[in-house]
């Protein structure tokens, strides 16, 4: 293997005794990008005929194609690490997520095998299979979406085979600022950049409920944004489908960070729809015009007094949920509502305020949808020739979901979805798919108040740049504004002219 010329600070390359590129006597090739095989085999006697590079990243071993070159560590946690890389093919930056050790290779996996004979409780399954799972059903979520305001999946990384599939490497765009880092710089926005900000948000989950999905995790820190005032929700490892007929119930002990809970799930409502979406869009929404974190309970107990108690007891008189829930508010004091008016700065917009009570009503049969959302006077003015383009034909199917019972089933499953996925005529298509809907969007006015955001966050930078160039300290937030804000500057979007 040869070197590359390109040699990242911090980062080594590992040469190993390989030759990538060619198939051994006695060895088939998997050809990428081609549709499900019911008579694919996953065995030793298959390879992927694909060139990977290895490199040393801190304690972290990346294999890659040589398409990407890696940059610097982006962030890191349990899931595994996430870097910074050159698209050498389009010279664009992307992210490359590593999720090691998530399957079993060589003895692990044969060890397993034979323990399918061995009854396993339902606990130890659930444990043995929960992370991969997750990430199966994250990898086929990002495979179905398609739309310029979802974070993008580009490429998945193959394994060279079967056997020795253990990590799954996702390539995506590049963005590395959050809602929650710019809310933190105390940034002031315009009326117009939250029209902007909630049109892309409710257009991404109108096009996700479309598809039979639920995020179930959305919040600041899942919704990522550039200084053209361009946004994408990421993190689909929580999301389910809406499948009524296959399970009406979900289990909902660990969905969504508890501020932005929806009140059906803090009462343990069997039936969830996609209104739980709609809530923690409200609540977002409110922090957008500066309301700050709407409801910040310590405990999912307190977290629905404190929502009783902005909108009065009243609120919760036709809900549904458990017997204890329900008996729970019963033995609350009665509440009076309060007008939310009062939270925003005077002049705010009544048109805001009337969508945030529409996406913000305690009881989810009486929420706003996200398609509808999207014909509120608020947004019409603005945005009401696209509304109509952005819906799904395709449903996602959660079928895998009860035909990958163990961590094998899962390994299988993902092997294949990564098979399907890989290859230039697939990434070609998605990406002209997403152009012409990104196009769709675009309007003079829209580009006015991308414009007007971005002259914004120059404005700002300049003034923080002047603070820690005057000779006296800096306070650190002043150096936590302008990385957040070179965050934002860094990934600007391509189709931009």
């Amino acid at each position: 293997m040869s070197t590359n010329q390109y040699q990242p600070e911090n980062l080594t390359r590992i040469d190993v005794d390989m030759e990538f590129g060619s198939t051994p006597n006695g060895l088939t090739t998997i050809e990428l990008g081609k549709p499900k095989t019911p008579g694919l085999q996953m065995d030793d006697q298959q390879i992927i005929n694909v060139k990977l590079n290895r490199y040393q990243i801190q304690k972290e071993v990346f294999e890659i194609t040589e398409r990407y070159v890696p940059e610097e560590v982006i962030g890191k946690g349990s899931y595994g690490m996430v870097i910074s890389a050159l698209d050498t093919k389009t010279n664009e930056k992307v992210a490359i997520k590593k999720c090691g050790k998530v399957f079993p290779v060589g003895v692990a996996e044969l060890m397993l095998l034979e323990s399918r004979n061995v009854k396993q409780t339902k606990t130890q399954l659930l444990k043995q299979t929960l992370i991969p799972k997750r990430i199966l059903r994250e990898l086929k979520i990002m495979c179905h979406l398609n739309h310029p305001n979802i974070i993008s999946l580009k490429a998945i990384i193959p394994p060279q085979s079967y056997a020795e599939f253990k990590d799954v490497y996702v390539v995506t765009e590049l963005m590395e600022a959050d809602l929650r880092d710019f809310l933190v710089t105390g940034q002031k926005l315009s009326d117009r950049h939250v029209q902007y900000l909630m049109y892309q948000m409710l257009s991404a989950m109108s096009y996700i409920h479309s598809c039979n999905i639920l995020h179930r995790d959305l919040k600041p820190e899942n919704i990522l944004i550039n200084s053209n005032c361009e946004v994408k929700i990421c993190d689909m490892g929580l999301a389910r489908g809406m499948d009524w007929q296959e399970d009406a119930t979900m289990s909902t002990n660990y969905v969504q960070t508890r501020w932005y809970r929806a009140p059906e799930l803090l009462l343990n409502q069997k039936e969830v729809t996609p209104k739980i979406d709609i809530w923690s869009i409200g609540c977002i929404m409110a922090e957008l015009m500066g309301a700050g974190i709407l409801f910040r309970g310590a405990s999912p107990i307190n977290q629905l007094e404190k929502i009783l108690q902005l909108f009065g007891t009243k609120a919760a008189g036709s809900m549904r949920g458990s017997p204890q829930g329900l008996e729970f508010i019963s033995k609350l004091p009665v509440y009076s509502a309060k007008p939310i008016e009062n939270l925003f700065p005077e002049g705010t917009n009544p048109q805001a305020i009337d969508l945030l009570l529409a996406l913000l009503q305690f009881n989810p049969d009486n929420r706003i949808s996200a398609s509808d959302a999207l014909r509120h006077p608020y947004l019409k003015e603005m945005f009401e020739d696209n509304v109509k383009l952005h819906l799904s034909d395709r449903v996602f199917d959660f079928k895998f979901e009860n035909e990958t019972p163990d961590l094998i089933a899962i390994k299988k499953e993902a092997f294949e979805t990564v098979i399907q996925f890989c290859g230039i005529q697939v990434e070609d298509q998605r990406e002209k798919q997403r152009r012409q809907l990104y196009d769709s969007m675009m309007s003079p006015k829209v580009n006015q108040v991308r414009m007007d955001f971005n002259h914004c966050i120059e404005e700002e930078m300049e003034k923080a740049q002047k603070e820690t160039t005057s000779g006296a300290d800096a306070p650190e937030s002043t150096k936590k504004k302008i990385g957040i804000f070179n965050k934002m500057k860094s990934v600007i979007n391509k189709y931009v002219n």
